[in-house]
């Protein structure tokens, strides 16, 4: 069988994705100058510039870690973070990220904003610590009620980059005191990084699901 594509002036050419639960690739020939040839997978549904790198998900887990990351890949890293509850009652979420396949344990500087539900009570905080500090460590902690804990979208660009200081920054909704919305940044070392860990400042994390996504270069 064979089919044929005339051409035309206008009108347009639409492949559809496979009909087939969890199927997201299309298998074309590759091409050889323009003479199609053995079969290649283009991506069907998967967007171009994002591209799950890594998954994880958290059971009384000492530590969360991504390694190994490519140096040069990816402009930026997107890690997305759910129902993340913590074993220990009014203990903080932190972030580190490794550089040479060593996880630094200094040189971390956060800030950020968190307001109530009702849109009150906006205030600031900030400090310095063995992480980043994903919630208001040490004005109000993450509570371990099961089934709650927070959501964050944490955002790391050009990870490769070995010369200006690092910047994250971060979103998220957690239950500390009530529940919580909070935005906030922070910077560390000048080090490439090629690794990602989630710890609490104290006990385990009792539970979570953790998506880390990788930025492609154009």
């Amino acid at each position: 069988m064979s089919i044929v594509l005339q051409g035309s002036t206008s009108g347009s050419v639409t492949l559809q994705e496979p009909a087939v639960a969890g199927t997201t690739v299309l298998t074309l020939p590759a091409a050889t100058g323009t003479v199609l040839t053995t079969a290649s997978n283009i991506a069907g549904t998967q967007g171009a510039s994002m591209v799950l790198l890594g998954s994880a998900t958290a059971s009384s887990s000492a530590t969360i870690d991504f390694t190994n990351l490519a140096l040069s890949d990816y402009s930026g890293y997107r890690i997305l973070l759910d129902c993340v509850v913590p074993a220990t009652n009014g203990v903080s979420l932190l972030m580190r990220t490794s550089s040479s396949g060593t996880f630094q344990t200094s040189g971390y500087y956060w800030q950020n904003f968190r307001w109530t539900t009702t849109g009150s009570g906006v205030t600031g905080n900030a400090g310095s610590a063995t992480g980043i500090a994903l919630d208001a460590s040490g004005a109000d902690n993450m509570a371990n009620t099961a089934n709650q804990g927070g959501n964050w979208v944490v955002d790391i660009n050009v990870p490769f980059q070995n010369t200006d200081i690092h910047k994250v920054t971060y979103q998220g909704f957690y239950v500390g005191s009530t529940w919580l919305g909070i935005v906030g940044g922070a910077y560390s070392g000048t080090n490439s990084i090629d690794g990602i860990r989630f710890l609490m400042t104290s006990g385990n994390i009792s539970t979570g699901r953790f998506y880390l996504y990788g930025i492609k270069n154009a």
